[in-house]
């Protein structure tokens, strides 16, 4: 057990690198197991990233950079925030998915990869739907599509990658976990707290601004829910041979 006291008063703010995919990669060299060590409270909220394409880029959509990928005239490549990150990971979600092989150019951080795309030194990226906005609104970028499930209200004229591959989804998460052994009344009080700041215009909309959703999933759904993220991921980490840098 990582924690002293599973009372309630501490708790972990986990994501979908830290949760389910850094086990995988880095194994017994993690100081905890999710599994072991965890008890799921709630899903705070999922975030959306965007496929971003150096503008002369000859793929126009998600479409044509699948057929591209797959005729073998050219090398489609691919940047990330540096091996077995979620970039790196998602990417490779999509290769699976899709059938395709890309080469993987791996830089230090999302900005740096971010600025090759732009500059024409990769063709393309899965990166934050935030961060790449002024660029694709300023013309330096250009969008193919997004990991959501469906199209987002802030960004409707991108279509999401699931209407080309359907039911492909990469989006990543956030959410609380309490050491395990707290209480589950504890947990439902702390979940019943969460959920209901979650349901709150004003939070709702913030997190809508910056390509998120707001959850507040029962621990019960969360712990399922995780228990299918684990499977998914764990398997395209393996598939992909990825390792940390």
């Amino acid at each position: 057990m990582l924690f002293r006291s599973p009372d309630g008063y501490t708790l972990l703010s986990g994501s979908t690198a830290q949760i389910v995919i850094n086990p995988v990669l880095y194994g017994k060299k993690l100081p905890f197991d999710a599994a072991r060590d965890f008890a799921p409270v709630t899903q705070i909220a999922t975030t959306t990233s965007v496929v971003i394409a150096t503008p002369s880029f000859v793929a126009k959509n998600i479409a044509e950079l699948i057929a591209l990928a797959k005729s073998k005239t050219e090398t489609v490549i691919y940047a990330s925030s540096g091996a077995g990150s979620v970039v790196h990971i998602s990417t490779a979600l999509f290769e699976s998915a899709t059938g395709v092989k890309m080469l993987h150019v791996p830089y230090k951080g999302s900005t740096p990869g971010r600025v090759a795309v732009a500059a024409g030194e990769a063709n393309l990226m899965f990166d934050g739907l935030l961060p790449s906005l002024p660029l694709i609104k300023a013309g330096k970028l250009r969008a193919l599509g997004i990991t959501a499930a469906k199209r987002l209200a802030i960004v409707p004229e991108i279509p999401a990658i699931a209407e080309t591959v359907p039911g492909f989804n990469a989006d990543t998460w956030n959410g609380i976990m309490a050491p395990r052994g707290t209480p589950p009344e504890v947990i439902a009080k702390i979940h019943g707290v969460i959920a209901q700041a979650l349901q709150q215009p004003e939070v709702r909309e913030k997190l809508a601004a910056q390509g998120g959703e707001a959850s507040g999933m029962s621990p019960q759904a969360f712990g399922k829910f995780l228990q299918a993220e684990t499977a998914k991921w764990g398997k395209v980490v393996r598939d992909s041979g990825a390792k940390p840098e």
